[in-house]
């Protein structure tokens, strides 16, 4: 009688030890395309596509190279490839994308690049970004 309305997004932060969260290190380098059901945060590098089932968070300094899908998405490193994204895209100040964009809703702090065309059916924000990108340490020593 009653449904049970799905959450298009869920606030809460991404749980590296939940075992269905996906975490690629600072250091990994992937060939290939991967597909994570679940959460997933990247802090390395993948020459590939990126199929993210839920929520994926692209620290500083990572890397994707090749199409990029997810339900929701975090951006702060760089995506060189389209970027296809159901729910809502934000896009940090350290975040560069050059590919096309396909959002539910996008959020984009003042100073991303963002190089190609952009379709969004919802809603467009742009903030003026008071948190610092958290970028690894070995991206800070170069």
């Amino acid at each position: 009688m009653f449904q049970r309305r799905r959450r298009t997004s869920d606030k809460s932060p991404i749980d590296p030890t939940n075992p269905e969260t996906t975490t690629f290190a600072k250091n990994l380098v992937v060939e290939g395309r991967v597909h994570s059901p679940g959460d997933f945060i990247l802090y390395g590098n993948l020459k590939g596509d990126l199929e993210v089932g839920g929520r994926l968070r692209a620290m500083a300094g990572s890397l994707v190279q090749g199409t990029l899908t997810a339900g929701e998405a975090s951006l702060q490193g760089t995506v060189d490839g389209p970027v296809t994204v159901s729910g809502k895209l934000e896009v940090a100040r350290s975040a560069r994308l050059e590919g096309d964009v396909t959002a539910g809703t996008l959020a984009i702090a003042e100073g991303a690049v963002l190089l190609g065309s952009m379709r969004i059916a919802g809603e467009t924000h742009r903030y003026v970004e008071r948190r610092e990108a958290e970028v690894p340490e070995s991206v800070e020593a170069s």
